[in-house]
């Protein structure tokens, strides 16, 4: 998803990150397999990334996913050189998720 950083899940010969297992959960909660979403571009990115994976915000019934998995504290605002547009919303997100401990902001520290 655009402008997030979840944690990994564990791959083969790679170990897990904190809150991955919950965070994956959290987001099959939001979007249950079959669960109808509207991909949404952002003009100030490129349409796909280095590995090929496409580059969009993901919504469903109108509502952000990403934003909600920063809120839950599934998930934080991705930080790079190339800030998406949603970035100081997602920021400010973030902040609120940080403050309230939610998520992996209390079970990683």
């Amino acid at each position: 998803m655009l402008g997030i950083s979840a944690p990994e899940i564990p791959q083969p010969g790679k170990p897990g990150e904190c809150y991955g297992a919950p965070s994956t959960s959290l987001l099959r909660q939001v979007l249950p397999a079959g669960t109808q979403v509207t991909l949404v571009s952002d003009p100030t990115q490129h349409d796909v990334d280095t590995y090929g994976r496409w580059l969009r915000y993901v919504e469903a019934g109108g509502r952000d996913i990403g934003r909600a998995q920063i809120r839950s504290g599934a998930a934080a605002a991705r930080d790079s050189s190339d800030p998406v547009s949603r970035h100081a919303v997602h920021v400010q997100i973030e902040d609120q998720a940080r403050e309230r401990g939610a998520g992996m902001w209390t079970a990683c520290r």
